[in-house]
């Protein structure tokens, strides 16, 4: 079987055979029979997702992705389920719909859903349908109990960084951590936006604690947008949940929009994108903390270290800084005790 997939940067309509048993399991995707993939934690559920495009060269569309959620309402599920299984009437027989994380759902959203796929392979309706579920041990999911399922492990890290460079091209994204707090990560990203070939202006959305998805979509809705607006989204470390994190970030900078269970969508059609990653304390730097988001180590990642070269030094002879410096350096002459400091002075301490 053949597939080719709507794409965002990768060409449309590449017909190239998917079978390949490394990535995209050990089952040829067939039409009309829901290819039902099981990993063994939620960081593969995306690089399991993509594998078969990966494979076929190509690059879904918004359209053809459902990253499922706690909050996730049958209207979205059956959506998606409609867009798959009409794709035939019109001559898009080799167009591959994914679903991903259900075992997410509610029993009762998961046993619908099984039902309707059921009965259109019933029924021999033509579809490609792609669903990767996590297996958990000691839960029993009905999605993977009622339909036949292979266990893969998706695409390495080295292959899905790769496709996305391929995928995103005219688009970036970068990645910003550094070993402590007050190190000047957003000052960096506004050098990185004033260095590029078209000048920007940084649009900012901070998320933090519980993320509301809608609040995401509503903020992203509002934000401007065109060539010379750049996304970037700071991020703190009392998010709670670090892959619907991820998730949401794959859909917005990958996809180029985000949905949310109300029935809102948000484009972000941003040429570049910035992910800022918050400290979590003085004693412990950002990049253990964006490692539990798998989506942001697919990208290309700077982490800002202590250094004193990159310290500056106000200047202003009556600063704080200007102030303890001229104590010191009585201290450090043996006159802190002989010498009056006058604070007044205008001449300043320079940092060589």
């Amino acid at each position: 079987m053949i597939i080719h997939a709507g794409g965002l940067a990768m060409p449309r309509g590449l017909r190239v055979n998917v079978h390949n048993p490394r990535v995209a399991g050990e089952r040829e995707l067939k039409s009309g029979a829901v290819h039902l993939v099981s990993v063994e934690s939620a960081r593969s559920t995306l690089p399991a997702l993509l594998a078969p495009y990966h494979v076929a060269r190509s690059f879904p569309a918004a359209y053809q992705v459902l990253l499922c959620r706690l909050s996730t309402k049958w209207a979205e599920i059956d959506g998606m389920l409609s867009r798959c299984f009409s794709a035939h009437k019109n001559n898009k027989h080799d167009l591959l719909f994914s679903i991903g994380n259900c075992e997410k759902l509610p029993y009762w959203l998961q046993h619908r859903l099984v039902t309707e796929i059921k009965k259109a392979e019933s029924e021999n309706v033509p579809f490609l349908l792609h669903i990767v579920c996590v297996r958990q041990k000691g839960t029993q999911t009905h999605v993977l109990d009622e339909l036949s399922s292979e266990a893969i492990t998706g695409l390495s890290p080295e292959a899905i960084k790769e496709y996305l460079r391929t995928a995103m091209a005219g688009r970036h994204c970068h990645v910003i951590t550094s070993e402590l707090a007050g190190l000047g990560k957003s000052e960096l990203i506004s050098e990185m936006v004033g260095e590029e070939d078209t000048p920007k202006l940084v649009c900012t959305l901070q998320m933090q604690g519980h993320i509301s998805v809608p609040r995401v979509v509503q903020a992203l809705a509002q934000m401007p947008k065109g060539q010379h607006r750049a996304l970037h989204f700071d991020i703190a470390n009392t998010v709670v949940d670090p892959l619907l994190l991820s998730d949401i970030l794959f859909e917005a900078i990958v996809l180029g929009h985000v949905s949310s269970e109300e029935g809102l969508v948000a484009a972000c059609p941003y040429e570049s994108t910035y992910i800022e990653f918050a400290n979590v304390g003085l004693e412990t730097d950002a990049t253990n903390w964006f490692l539990q988001v798998p989506f942001a180590t697919w990208f290309e990642h700077t982490c800002l270290k202590a250094s004193l070269d990159h310290f500056l030094c106000a200047r202003h002879p009556q600063s704080p800084v200007q102030v303890v410096a001229r104590i010191l350096d009585r201290y450090d002459r043996g006159e802190l005790d002989e010498t009056k400091i006058d604070l007044n002075l205008k001449e300043r301490i320079d940092s060589d």
